[in-house]
Order: C-alpha cells, then structure tokens, then sequence
C-alpha cells in the first residue's frame, strides 16, 4: 500500500503544482493500488479521478469567497465519490479518520446509477436533517445518522463510529464550534449521548 502525502491545508490555497504532482504519481500507479491517508489528510481531486472509500470517513466540502465552509456529505467504506460526480468548485476531500481508498474507474452507466442514487439519497437525508429548527435536536439528528451508517452498537447505545471535532460537527450543522461545545454538555447533562476518549460519542439508549 502506498501513502499520498497531503498534508492539511488552508481550504482556498491548494497549490496547482501540488495537485499536478500528485496526478502524475497516481497515473504511474496500478489503479487497484491501495493508498493510505492520514487523518485530516486532503485526497487529491481532478475532474477525471475518482475514490472508493475501503476503510474510514471522508467529508467533502465547498466554500465561498470568505472562506465559510459547508460540508457537502460524509462518506465511507463503499462509497464512491469524487469531483466528476461534482458539479460544485471549489470542491475538497479531507480524511475524519485514518483513509485507505483506490481510484475508482469511471463505471458503466447502470454502475453510475446505483453510485449516484446513494451520494443523492445520503445527501437528501443530510439536507433533510439541516432543516430542523432547534439546533441541539439537528446536532442529535447528526449524531444518530452517522451512528447509523457508520457505528457500532453497544449493551448501552451506539457510537458514531469515529472522532469528530467540535469545529468538524459545527461545518455539518451550520452552526458555531462554541455552540456546539454547549449543546454537547446538555446532551451530555440530559443523558442522551455519553463523550468518549479521542472525540468518540455514543448515543445513549
């Protein structure tokens, strides 16, 4: 397995050179190579390459013109992603965890279909859950969604599945790192979710 090295940066100063480099090393590389990322790690992105998550969660994410960042989705083992599946610029995979990943071919158009319903329904469902009111049940709402595509149930609740930053949650809800930071006690105060080593939570039952 190889390890691309794409070290966490500034959203809106990816350098070209960078990306162009990195395109020729993956173009050099058998296309069912694993690549090894690093948490908070950027995987490269061209409008002719592709992803399929084998291990850990991603986020892609857009940005406008003063750096306000929106999460565009969570993706993990199975998932195929990338910027032609993309109509967003600028457009950005950053690693929430340790990634392993390969390039995906460009599939056959019934491949394509079954890809794109599930990007579109876990996008919907994400869209779904930014609709609500009451920002500490929308911060719940997250959590049990990704508890549910990602977690591991316990005698008493179930995880997210993997740690996330006060600042990663509040990209996701739309809201402030400090908001979040508050909410999370009362969560916690109410029994409703439990705070775990390395950023890990568990939903309570």
């Amino acid at each position: 397995m190889l390890r691309l090295v794409s070290r966490p940066m500034d959203f809106d100063r990816s350098p070209a050179a960078s990306i162009t480099r990195q395109l020729a090393r993956l173009n050099s590389i058998s296309s069912d190579q694993p690549f090894l990322f690093n948490r908070r790690d950027q995987m490269p992105v061209h409008d002719e390459l592709l992803w399929q998550i084998l291990e850990g969660q991603v986020r892609t994410v857009t940005w406008d013109d003063e750096g306000n960042l929106t999460t565009l989705g969570i993706w993990g083992p199975s998932d195929c992603l990338g910027q032609p599946f993309s109509i967003v610029t600028p457009y950005q995979i950053e690693c929430l965890s340790p990634v392993k990943a390969i390039r995906c071919p460009m599939p056959a158009a019934p491949q394509v279909i079954s890809i794109l319903l599930n990007n579109i329904q876990q996008t919907e469902k994400l869209m779904s859950i930014l609709q609500v009111k009451s920002m500490g049940d929308r911060i719940y709402k997250i959590l049990d969604w990704l508890s549910e595509r990602f977690g591991r149930r316990h005698p008493t609740g179930k995880t997210v599945g993997f740690g996330l930053t006060h600042q990663q949650i509040a990209d996701l809800a739309g809201t402030t790192r400090v908001t979040v930071t508050r909410l999370l006690q009362i969560l916690e105060a109410d029994a409703k979710i439990r705070r775990l080593p390395k950023r890990h939570i568990m939903l309570l039952k």
